[in-house]
């Protein structure tokens, strides 16, 4: 059940800071910073004063120093937001001035279109982000990128192709597949006799009833095409695929985006697609409070440096879209490369990101990512009282949550609808040490809709998790095999209070796989492979 998120007043917040004069001293003997006011009907050139406000919140942080605060007035604001640093005693501040939703928009309008032929339209337009990372939204809702086969609105309940048994690593045997030129199209592979990750390859030649690809398969078995236990994939970014109102395809190399029109044509829609995928960025920002902001079509970031941050009341929406399920880079990697690391794809690169230490993020609202919902990553960072859900669909490791490092304290989240797991750390990512955190009363549910191997709660590999303790949670209705899943020779962990139930055939694993797995603990939690019934009478 979803929690009941505090959101913070921020017009009582801003009551306050109002009083406040520049220079004037506070109770502690601090002088209190000024006040800005930001408004879609402000200008740049004006004072930034409640009369007189800036239009862009660029403008705004551009003035403030520490202790000073941008308060800003509803509506929709098509920047990206990257404020200076206040101090630990004087944050700077960014928040919702409470006059209505204000919200940070990573998206901008596509106009010009014309008639291009065979029931399609099209505008020339520049997109500036990697090609398989754009997103397109009509009306409002996000528009499905052009695939085979043709697939529902939700991305965590796909239509999947099936390849026959004659298929080969490299190759595909379909005689379903359509008749049409599909290279350099994107396949996306969920195959192999055990399939707990999904991959993505190129397709490089296309004849009837069969394809030929490069790429995936960096696993093979358990996770490749070929005559396997499970065959599904997918095709998308071809103009071929396009048959359906509202598909689009976008050749980077024309600078042309298609699109099947609605009925009755574009012309009275709106068309926007992505151009930032941080909207907030405090990559090199500490000691900011971003407080009550809405974020649409891109996403929130602090830095490896970052420290003293506080989001808190945001709404996040479609934080993170793409398209294709590359190979971590070497410096992403805490041990050496491996082929088996593609299941780590894109857990650095989306989701809203708490990265450095001594950050919070809390009582807000995280939904529709591709990958990540929440990265967190450093030390000492907080994650609390937030409702993160319907992420993960892209079907490698991106969890509700991703816990990498130590010192973090991850409490009192529901996550929801997940493609794997809904809290996961990827050893890949973090390396050894995993210490002294704490994971608790987190409600987890609906997890692994896109993986068959795995956990609401997983955690791999080799991790030492000494001083972790995971304690009161819950996990249920989910579709993997265990509700606690500690994998591959992972020691120490301790939980207790636990609570799963529809989870598979265990409430709680511990795998040593090829070795073994020490010094873990289970006290007093309750395991049950279906919630009992009420009592009768």
């Amino acid at each position: 059940m979803r929690p009941a998120l505090r959101r913070i007043s921020v017009v009582a917040a801003a009551a306050a800071v109002l009083t406040a004069l520049p220079g004037v001293a506070s109770a502690e003997g601090r002088p209190e910073g000024r006040t800005y006011h930001v408004a879609t009907w402000g200008t740049d050139h004006d004072s930034g004063s409640s009369r007189h406000p800036f239009r862009t919140i660029g403008r705004c942080t551009e003035q403030v120093g520490p202790g000073d605060t941008c308060l800003i007035h509803r509506g929709n604001y098509r920047e990206r937001v990257a404020p200076p640093s206040g101090r630990a005693d004087a944050p700077v501040t960014l928040a919702a001035y409470g006059d209505g939703p204000v919200t940070v928009d990573g998206t901008r309008a596509v106009t010009g279109w014309k008639d291009a032929g065979g029931g399609l339209v099209a505008a020339d337009v520049d997109l500036p982000l990697d090609r398989s990372e754009n997103a397109l939204f009509l009306d409002g809702e996000r528009a499905m990128e052009g695939r085979w086969p043709n697939s529902g609105s939700d991305p965590l309940n796909p239509s999947w192709a099936v390849a026959e048994r004659s298929s080969t690593d490299q190759h595909i045997d379909d005689p379903d597949l359509p008749d049409g030129d599909f290279t350099g199209a994107t396949v996306h592979l969920w195959a192999g006799s055990n399939p707990w990750s999904q991959q993505t390859g190129t397709v490089t030649a296309t004849s009837a009833g069969a394809l030929d690809f490069k790429g995936g398969n960096y696993r093979c078995t358990p996770l490749c095409m070929g005559d396997q236990n499970y065959r599904n994939y997918y095709l998308v970014g071809a103009k071929a695929t396009l048959d359906q109102p509202g598909e689009w395809y976008y050749d980077k190399d024309a600078r042309r985006l298609y699109l099947v029109p609605p009925k009755g044509g574009v012309t009275d829609h709106t068309v926007t697609a992505k151009y930032e995928s941080w909207g907030v960025d405090l990559s090199h920002s500490s000691h900011v409070t971003v407080r009550g902001l809405d974020l649409w079509g891109t996403s929130l970031r602090t830095g490896a440096d970052s420290t003293g941050v506080l989001v808190e009341g945001i709404r996040a929406r479609y934080i993170s879209e793409f398209s294709t399920l590359p190979m971590p880079r070497d410096d992403e990697l805490a041990i050496p490369p491996g082929e088996g690391h593609i299941v780590a794809s894109r857990v650095l690169n989306s989701g809203v990101q708490i990265l450095g230490r001594g950050n919070t993020l809390r009582d807000s609202d995280i939904g529709y990512s591709a990958g990540t919902g929440v990265l967190l990553r450093g030390s000492g960072n907080t994650v609390t009282g937030n409702y993160i859900h319907d992420v993960g669909w892209m079907g490698s490791y991106t969890p509700g949550i991703e816990i990498n490092g130590s010192g973090q304290t991850v409490t009192h989240n529901t996550v929801r609808r997940t493609g794997r797991a809904s809290i996961d750390t990827a050893w890949q990512l973090n390396g050894v040490p995993f210490h002294d955190n704490r994971i608790a009363y987190n409600d987890l549910s609906e997890a692994m809709r896109t993986s068959r191997d795995g956990s609401p709660f997983y955690v791999c590999c080799n991790l030492d998790a000494k001083g972790t303790s995971v304690d009161h949670n819950t996990v249920h209705d989910a579709d993997g095999q265990v509700g606690y899943y500690i994998d591959n020779s992972s020691g120490t962990f301790l939980l207790h209070h636990n609570v799963a139930y529809n989870t598979g055939t265990r409430g709680t694993f511990f795998n040593g796989h090829s070795s073994v797995s020490l010094g873990n603990r289970d006290h007093n939690s309750s395991y049950a492979r279906a919630f009992p019934p009420p009592p009768s009478g």
